[in-house]
């Protein structure tokens, strides 16, 4: 079970960093500085969403 809530923190940081950064570029592109929170915001979900599947999945609540 540490492994699994250790792999989840890892997703969901990774996911985090990654919009982030996606953020950063986007908005150094196109002078917008609001895709800097669309890609932290986003990578929080998308983070958040894969960290709950594998906790789930790793306890037995999630089938398959």
């Amino acid at each position: 079970m540490t492994t699994a809530v250790i792999t989840a923190g890892a997703t969901f940081t990774g996911a985090v960093l990654l919009g982030l950064l996606l953020g950063i570029w986007l908005g150094n592109r196109s002078g917008q500085p609001l895709w800097v929170l669309i890609g932290i915001f986003s990578g929080m979900a998308v983070g958040g969403y894969g960290a709950i599947r594998l906790l789930l999945r790793e306890t037995g609540s999630l089938k398959g």
